[in-house]
């Protein structure tokens, strides 16, 4: 918020985002509850396969090489933050990204790490 209380106009090159004034408190949580959905490889790795385009579960089991439940309970973590929508195709079902700014972030997240020397977690750090 501002110092006076009222709605902060967030500016990137001169336009308020979206064209709104935005409560930047309660964006910022928004956006930090974003990125704990964004901290699991395989979730990075769904919206990573999706920014290509729509897959099913099982084209996404294939690519990463993990288990179809492990794929779906990520996907379900991803639905309820809205960052993925599926759609049904017959008896299968298949998942897109819900728009292009979360495949944005994780694009730049995978740039800027790869272009950084970001320290390596081991497997005693790995959750």
């Amino acid at each position: 918020m501002s110092h006076d209380g009222g709605l902060v106009d967030h500016r990137i090159d001169g336009h308020a985002i979206d064209g709104h004034a935005i409560d930047a408190e309660r964006s910022w949580a928004d956006a930090a509850e974003l990125f704990r959905c964004l901290a699991s490889p395989i979730r990075v790795g769904i919206v990573a396969q999706l920014m290509d385009g729509e897959r099913s579960v099982g084209d996404l089991v294939a690519v990463l090489g993990v288990s179809q439940p492990l794929v779906s309970q990520h996907l379900k973590i991803l639905r309820e933050q809205c960052l993925v929508v599926g759609s049904r195709e017959g008896r299968r079902t298949v998942y897109r990204l819900m728009d292009d700014h979360v495949g944005h972030i994780v694009a730049d997240a995978v740039s800027h790490t790869s272009e950084h020397d970001h320290p390596k977690r081991t497997t005693e750090e790995s959750p």
